[in-house]
């Protein structure tokens, strides 16, 4: 089985070829959803069987693959005065012989949320209910790789049968939550609308919309080979001190994006040292950012190109302390 970064460098090799033989006045970004798969290749997970008890019985099969596509007029993200813009996602019919990723998606107010996990830091339903605000639908599963254009239409068009749930403390444009009811539990996990938005600096993301500041218990850390192959190992980071950790929100905060999707910096920042952060926050959720060598911050829940870039002293005390 290949480790997830061999699955990313695969996956951004697919693409650039498939990129190349088909560039258009307006590209697309494909990417095919499934929790099984995404689950299963990409982070190392062994098969989850899904049921909803609540739900139709003819709902109660696992989401398989479908297509996400982002339309652009230059690139996957295009950078301007006011930032980096992240391209809006639209679900439509699979073209063959298309590369995909695995993601889980939900169509919400005319928005594509997609499902980003972290499972390694589980988030019980009962311990957690209370984050779940107003109930907002249910995702109607009936998006696959042989749908009708039908199947992408309406409130709720999705791969997956899960109810869908504001969260308290976090704007429903950005997060949703799905209740999700395994045969190893019930959980609560995140569906975030990270498209259709710019971000200028790292305020518009890690605090206008995730409330980093001040808001943590504490900070964890994993070497990248231990992310990579899932073996765990998570450490306090507690070789530096609060200062330091306060000093490089600030500094991720007021650091701007970049956009490095049509450059060799997409693929070569994999290939040098990285580190995975993961903020405990007051609320029982967790923050997990992604760093590179150089200074590059990538967020956990976006596939996106796009970056904070802070070189400097301070990436480098953290960095340094996490690899």
């Amino acid at each position: 089985m290949r480790s997830n970064e061999e699955q990313t460098k695969l996956i951004l090799e697919k693409y650039e070829n498939h990129k190349t033989k088909k560039r258009k006045k307006t590209k697309i970004i494909t990417a095919c959803i499934s929790v099984a798969a995404c689950l299963v290749s990409v982070f190392g997970i062994g098969s989850i069987m899904q049921h909803e008890p609540d739900l139709p019985p003819d709902n109660n099969n696992f989401p398989v693959n479908t297509q996400l596509q982002t339309t652009e007029k230059e690139s996957n993200s295009a950078t301007a005065e006011s930032g980096v813009y992240i391209p809006e996602i639209k679900i439509e019919p699979v073209e063959e012989n298309v590369m995909a990723d695995m993601l889980a998606m939900v169509k919400y107010n005319d928005r594509i949320y997609v499902g980003h996990y972290l499972w390694d830091h589980p988030m019980e339903y009962n311990e957690h209910k209370d984050l779940l605000g107003e109930y907002v639908g249910t995702g109607n599963n009936k998006i696959t790789c042989w749908s009708d254009e039908k199947d992408y239409e309406g409130q709720f068009a999705s791969n997956t049968p899960y109810n869908f749930y504001t969260v308290k403390g976090y704007d429903p444009v950005f997060r949703l939550a799905a209740v999700m009811h395994l045969e190893n539990g019930s959980f609560i996990e995140f569906f975030d609308c990270l498209n259709g938005i710019w971000l200028q600096t790292g305020t518009d993301l890690y605090e206008d919309l995730l409330h980093i500041t001040d808001n943590y218990t504490s900070v964890l850390y994993q070497l990248h080979n231990d992310w990579d192959y899932g073996k765990g190992n998570y450490k306090q980071l507690d070789t530096v001190t609060d200062s330091d950790i306060k000093a490089f929100i600030e500094t991720l905060k007021a650091s701007e994006f970049v956009d490095l999707t049509d450059t060799a910096s997409a693929h070569e920042i994999y290939n040098g040292k990285q580190a995975h952060l993961f903020f405990q926050m007051h609320d029982g959720t967790t923050l997990g950012i992604r760093l590179f060598e150089g200074g590059y911050v990538e967020f956990a829940g976006t596939s996106a190109r796009a970056y904070v870039y802070m070189p400097g002293e301070i990436f480098d005390v953290i960095f340094n302390a996490t690899t």
